[in-house]
């Protein structure tokens, strides 16, 4: 039996009208003997769900499961995710024939929408112990999920990005919004990438306001062209999808 790792490095910030969840696109396979191999293929770690998106670190195949019930069985409501991550642990837990600790870190992230916009949350554990608890992000609030826990040579790029934050409402249209984060952040998957080999320098960029999402992929190639597409307008606003 093999295992899918997501070794993912994530980037989420919670602003005062909006949010922003960027991360990268590598694929890893871990075998029972605990040797890793890198794929070539990209894998989009970023879910699309009906009032935002579903992403995480761990093991793939619990992720996955995890947002199937969520949507099939739980009917993709919110206060239910903990409890449906913890489910789908139990079931992929019986399916190892050793203990694995990409099952037991695994985590979520999460946005939806609320009545004041759009809200980050966190599904994980204080400890082994305990069960999984559903924790909002506070404003301002950076979080960076990754593998190699030693980020000094992206530290001040991070502090740079933290310093300069900017609401939606600061900028005159979504383009000029998204590539305001995008160029900043490019250059900290690009750097962290050359040190860390289970990341890619590629990212996947979703940016989510109160009336509308955002979705591309930045390839951090020199000359290359990026793409957004809107999708999943708020339905509490009744909008339609852009092509």
């Amino acid at each position: 039996m093999y295992y899918t790792k997501i070794m993912t490095f994530i980037i989420a910030i919670q602003l005062h009208d909006s949010i922003i969840v960027a991360a990268d696109t590598k694929k890893a396979i871990q075998q029972e003997d605990q040797s890793i191999s890198l794929c070539s293929d990209p894998i989009s770690k970023l879910h699309i769900w009906k009032n935002g998106i579903i992403t995480g670190t761990g093991d793939y195949q619990l992720i996955s499961r995890t947002i199937e019930i969520f949507e099939k069985v739980a009917c993709s409501q919110l206060n239910y995710l903990p409890e449906c991550l913890r489910v789908s642990r139990q079931f992929r837990e019986r399916e190892v024939s050793t203990p694995f600790s990409q099952i037991e870190q695994t985590k979520l992230l999460c946005s939806s929408y609320i009545e004041q916009g759009v809200q980050l949350y966190k599904v994980e554990q204080s400890d082994l112990s305990q069960p999984y608890y559903l924790v909002p992000f506070e404003v301002k609030d950076i979080n960076v999920w990754l593998v190699d826990l030693s980020i000094e040579p992206i530290l001040s790029d991070i502090q740079s990005l933290y310093n300069n934050l900017k609401n939606y409402a600061n900028f005159s249209n979504p383009l000029d919004w998204v590539n305001y984060y995008a160029s900043q952040i490019a250059p900290i998957f690009k750097k962290h990438s050359q040190k860390d080999l289970m990341m890619s320098p590629s990212f996947d960029l979703f940016c989510q306001t109160s009336k509308q999402s955002l979705y591309g992929h930045i390839s951090n190639r020199p000359n290359s062209a990026n793409s957004f597409s809107e999708i999943i307008p708020n339905p509490i606003l009744g909008l339609l999808p852009v092509s």
